[in-house]
């Protein structure tokens, strides 16, 4: 099972709210490559994605296909 954390962002909002995309890359730093087990037979990868909004669409496509691949 794969849990993405996916934040859209108005380009009006971003630069204030940077420490959550902050966040969100610390995530996929932090679980990188690692598989979490939370119950018994499910198991977890856990990734933060950079946010999303039009301008940077083609971005963040490219980090969304770079992380469930």
């Amino acid at each position: 099972v794969y849990q993405l954390f996916i934040e859209p962002k108005g380009r009006h909002l971003v630069k204030k709210d940077q420490w959550k995309e902050d966040f969100l890359k610390e995530i996929t730093e932090k679980h990188k490559g690692k598989v979490l087990t939370f119950i018994k037979t499910k198991k977890y990868k856990i990734i933060g994605l950079p946010f999303y909004n039009s301008k940077n669409e083609n971005e963040f496509k490219e980090n969304l296909f770079e992380a469930v691949k």
